[in-house]
């Protein structure tokens, strides 16, 4: 189950991802690797998970309305997953965002390409602030 959600959130990705928004890859870039993450209080459910200076992200949503590329940060790197690198799927953090509770996923190579946006696992039950332009796509974790 858990390579079909990491497989489906690739792909989900590489069709919608946001081609425009994301900045050059950095001097050197940072290899985010594909992983999982299970939740203790429901072990039934997955999800694709990035780890980033000892936070894990899972996935929260998509764009809502327009994001600009004023709204997008720096770029940290690039998605790699079963070893295959995607220099055209970046990693980036969200501008207004200094806690680095998001992590936005934008690839660059498609014309219908829409982010996909990462929330910081530690951050559940809490009220941070959540960009207009993100919609929750209700994934239980964060219900």
């Amino acid at each position: 189950m858990m390579k079909k959600l990491v497989s489906a959130s690739l792909l989900m990705v590489l069709l919608l991802g946001g081609c425009g928004l994301a900045p050059d890859l950095p001097d050197d870039p940072l290899a985010f690797e594909a992983g999982s993450f299970t939740p203790e209080d429901a072990p039934e459910d997955g999800y694709n998970a990035l780890g980033y200076q000892g936070r894990t992200y899972i996935p929260y949503g998509t764009i809502h309305g327009t994001m600009h590329r004023k709204d997008v940060g720096a770029c940290l790197g690039y998605y790699v997953q079963d070893g295959t690198a995607y220099e055209d799927v970046r990693i980036c953090l969200i501008a207004d965002d200094p806690a680095a509770n998001w992590l936005v996923q934008i690839e660059t190579g498609g014309e219908m390409a829409q982010p996909a946006f990462y929330r910081a696992v530690d951050t559940a039950g809490q009220d941070i602030p959540t960009p207009d332009y993100i919609e929750d796509l209700g994934y239980a974790f964060w219900g």
